[in-house]
């Protein structure tokens, strides 16, 4: 009864969905995935390239949490999913 605030799903509905759960990650959990694999990935090439990680890093940060991630695409929850 989504009315009087009870949003419990029969469980035996509910054995056939996968409920995942993610949170919007900070610019710190970004940078530390992101540099980790760049990183790694960058270590085959000339010291100049490699030079770029913290660059590409620190601008694609900036893209995601200065844009994508603060656009009403993303919303917080699912109360404001409609």
């Amino acid at each position: 009864n989504p009315k009087a605030g009870s949003f419990m799903v029969n469980p035996r509905l509910q054995r056939i969905f996968t409920v995942i759960t993610c949170f919007t990650p900070s610019a710190f959990v970004i940078q530390g995935i992101y540099s980790t694999i760049l990183e790694k990935h960058l270590q085959a090439f000339i010291p100049q390239i490699q030079k770029l990680c913290e660059p590409i890093v620190n601008a694609t940060i900036d893209t995601l949490v200065g844009g994508i991630l603060n656009t009403p695409c993303f919303l917080p929850s699912a109360s404001k999913f409609h």
